[in-house]
């Protein structure tokens, strides 16, 4: 869990208004018996994105871990309890349930959420670019302004609730 991958975006999530009060993670419990790490699924600016496996509840989760260097700053610690945070407090479809949050083996701050399998919205407008005919076939243009209407509900609820994704692309999508 230490390689954690290069990254250049600030915090993803951003409070309306009013910053609430947090926690800088000094007071979670580590987690070095709970989970077992099987892989990296992907990088973001805050954190790498490990595919780990949750030994008391049997079941595979994603686990976001903080980049060092963020995690050298009291801010950067901050920006990430914040998003995991007001993550876990958008119930919705689109949007992924924060499990757990907590100290890793290594020290760093990581939080855990429902892990979501498929392809990244990038990876089909790529494959579409390039004509991939079994891509072409299955994601017509219909469906495409579907994903983006889920996307944009599932935006709207954040927004209600004062959240701000600020880095929507479609890496992020699945």
């Amino acid at each position: 869990m230490s390689d954690p991958g290069s990254f250049g975006r600030r915090s993803v999530v951003a409070f309306v208004g009013e910053e609430a009060p947090t926690p800088s993670g000094e007071a979670f419990t580590p987690a070095e018996e709970k989970y077992d790490v099987e892989g990296r699924i992907g990088a973001g600016g805050m954190g790498e994105v490990l595919l780990v496996s949750d030994r008391d509840l049997r079941r595979q989760v994603a686990m976001k871990v903080i980049r060092e260097e963020v995690a050298s700053s009291s801010e950067g610690r901050m920006r990430f309890v914040v998003e995991a945070q007001a993550t876990s407090q958008l119930e919705h479809p689109g949007i992924p349930p924060v499990h757990d949050i907590g100290i890793a083996p290594d020290g760093r701050l990581y939080f855990t959420m429902k892990l979501v399998r498929g392809r990244t919205l990038a990876e089909v407008l790529k494959d579409l670019l390039l004509g991939v005919r079994s891509v072409k076939r299955e994601w017509t243009l219909h469906r495409l302004v579907t994903v983006l209407e889920r996307v944009s509900e599932a935006l709207h609820f954040a927004h209600e609730k004062g959240v701000i994704h600020r880095d929507l692309k479609p890496e992020n999508v699945m």
